[in-house]
């Protein structure tokens, strides 16, 4: 049982990791093909959206993938 936790965790960690590498690529590569309204928007709206990518990036991955 405890096995199973801990690879759960470390499951979860490599999640997050990969959030956190795909997040600020996406926000300066990706954020403005997916919604064009957020050009220009300042760094405090892309400091607030940071953690939702983190959190849900496969999302954003398949959105930004499928608008090219």
């Amino acid at each position: 049982m405890e096995r199973m936790i801990l690879i759960l965790v470390y499951l979860l960690q490599i999640y997050f990791l990969l959030g956190l590498v795909f997040s600020p690529i996406f926000i300066w590569k990706g954020l403005s093909k997916v919604d064009p309204a957020v050009k220009g928007s300042s760094i405090w709206f892309k400091a607030i959206i940071f953690p939702g990518l983190c959190a849900f990036w496969p999302l954003m991955l398949y959105k930004w993938l499928k608008t090219k």
